[in-house]
Order: C-alpha cells, then structure tokens, then sequence
C-alpha cells in the first residue's frame, strides 16, 4: 500500500510518498513497516529500525532524511491507529481460511489441529 492510497482513510498529507506493507510501533519496525513519530524525540529511535515509511508532524518532518517516504498529521498517532482500524476491518492483515493440509503429510495421532487457518505441506 502506498502512503497516497491511505491519505484519506488517515487523515494525512502526504509529502514523499512511499509503499509500506504493513503497520508497526517504532520500535518494532521492519524494512516494510509504516511507523508514527509522534515528536522529534522518538525519530533515532525509528530511524534505526529503517521503517518503509513514516507519519508525523509537520514540525518533526524537517528532522527526517529528505529520502524517507513521509505522510504528516497533526496527529500522527491517531492517524497511524485510524489507518490500523480500516485496514483490520478491510482484511488487510488477516483473511480466514480453511485448512490446507497436503494429503501426503505425516501428523502425529497426538497432533491438535485447528479447525481453520491452517497449512501443511507434504512429507
């Protein structure tokens, strides 16, 4: 997803826009995370997990490299969490599905299984 398609649902400007693949607190990110900074003091920290993408204010966006994606709000975390709210309930992190365990694969009589969201491969 990229910033520019999550503007409106998050109420956010975007300034360099970017692809993010999923949502995480700062200090969690991953290479594809989209991350809020709420003010200046938490941008080391998020920096040095090198998120996809960051959203914050306008005041803490001139203390970011002039390449990191960034969308800006005058409330980062609220928008970050307005963000999160559309895309659990657009299925975005998670889909249910039924099981898919491949016919050959050998599973111990003592082996629970749950009834859905579950894959096993051959062997």
């Amino acid at each position: 997803m990229r910033l520019s398609d999550a503007a409106d649902r998050a109420g956010w400007r975007v300034r360099r826009d970017g692809e993010f693949s999923d949502l995480s607190l700062a200090t969690r990110a991953g290479s594809q995370s989209l991350v809020y900074v709420s003010d200046g003091s938490s941008i080391a920290t998020a920096l040095q997990r090198r998120p996809a993408a960051i959203v914050t204010t306008a005041q803490a966006a001139s203390d970011l490299p002039d390449t990191m994606p960034l969308a800006v709000a005058d409330d980062p975390e609220r928008s970050f969490y307005r963000l999160h709210a559309a895309l659990t309930s657009a299925g975005f992190y998670w889909t249910d599905a039924p099981n898919r365990i491949d016919r050959t694969a050998s599973i111990s009589d003592r082996a629970w299984i749950a009834p859905r969201n579950v894959t096993i491969g051959a062997g």
